[in-house]
């Protein structure tokens, strides 16, 4: 049998004390933090009840308002976005939450908005007293609300970027032919540039990457293994010589893996994959195009997917750009302008 239960205290607070407003972009990432506390009592009695989580189902956000749930371009989760500041650019970071010393609960809950506006936002929950009965911080007894303003959030593009190209690395690599009953092994170069994606506002802090073999499936270059792992193109350079492979790796600390393809159609055996370092740029997107002299191979044809990515910076503020390939040889970026109905390319700028 359910326990009946009445609120005696209901209210809404941020980490920052008697702070009733608080900034955010409007991104749909960014979010504001809300600390909601609630005590209740067994009813029509003075003793404490904790409730539970079926209790705090019926616990929502409000338009303080309308007093409709925040659904839509507002919305709530008690689940924090931990790979983003939710505090605005200048602001001091809140001190945690510090734990009640009665029996009050307190349910985080993060807001966010992908419109830019204010909204002011109460709380509400169904009580099981005598009967069923929503209880508000709308006014009279637990008058409480917190008023969010959503900024203009910044779009990234190539004004507000930076592509650098790095000469990161050479070596060699091994192909081996047939003569008669022996192979010949011979040792070619392979050569390394990483070009590095950098926010001219906020820093980088993740990557959504599209159309790149994120697993290394793509066949039939990615048959041997994990070689192929993040490539978005295998480009001879016309010179029925060499070829290049470019990758995108997700971002992350600098590492190193080996990268490119292997192949072989009885008399060559052609080794060309190398020890690569990524990643070795802080909040940045590493680019990479490794390139094996003489690594041509007449049976693989030439493959590009049509690349592109949204990056984050550190408030949840992004962009959307597409990668081609130049030459064969050198990569540039452009502005990607994604129509979300059928997230085509309408427009795009380059720049190398």
């Amino acid at each position: 049998m359910s326990v009946k239960w009445e609120v005696v205290n209901f209210s809404l607070s941020t980490n920052v004390q008697n702070e009733t407003k608080r900034d955010i972009f409007a991104n749909g990432q960014m979010q504001a933090q809300i600390n909601v506390t609630i005590r209740a009592f067994i009813y029509n009695t003075a003793i404490p009840y904790q409730l539970t989580e079926s209790d705090l189902q019926s616990l929502k956000l409000i338009d303080y308002n309308t007093k409709e749930e925040l659904t839509g371009d507002w919305t709530y989760s008690r689940v924090e976005r931990e790979e983003f500041v939710h505090i605005m650019p200048g602001q001091s970071f809140a001190a945690p939450v510090v734990p009640n010393a009665d029996d009050t609960q307190t349910i985080v809950l993060w807001v966010s908005s992908a419109k830019i506006g204010e909204k002011r936002i109460a709380a509400q929950i169904t009580e099981l007293g005598e009967t069923l009965a929503i209880v508000r911080t709308t006014g009279g007894t637990f008058e409480s609300s917190i008023t969010i303003t959503a900024r203009q959030p910044i779009t990234y593009t190539m004004d507000n970027v930076t592509l650098t190209r790095e000469d990161t690395a050479e070596g060699s690599w091994w192909k081996s032919v047939l003569y008669g009953q022996n192979w010949v092994n011979t040792a070619y170069a392979w050569d390394q540039d990483n070009y590095y994606v950098t926010s001219d506002l906020y820093p980088f802090v993740k990557v959504d990457r599209y159309e790149v073999d994120i697993n290394g499936t793509q066949q039939p270059y990615g048959n041997n293994g994990t070689y192929f792992r993040d490539a978005f193109a295998y480009m001879g350079l016309g010179n029925d010589k060499d070829v290049s492979i470019f990758f995108m790796p997700q971002m992350g600390g600098s590492s190193q893996a080996y990268r490119g393809v292997m192949a072989t159609n009885g008399y060559n055996e052609i080794r060309s994959f190398a020890n690569i370092t990524v990643n070795q740029r802080k909040n940045a997107l590493c680019l990479t195009r490794l390139r094996f002299y003489y690594g041509w191979v007449s049976w693989f044809s030439n493959w590009q997917q049509d690349t592109w990515f949204t990056i984050y910076d550190q408030y949840g503020n992004y962009g959307h750009f597409s990668v081609k390939t130049n030459a064969s040889n050198t990569i540039s970026i452009s502005t990607r302008y994604v129509n979300r109905a059928d997230s085509k390319t309408i427009n795009s700028t380059a720049k190398l």
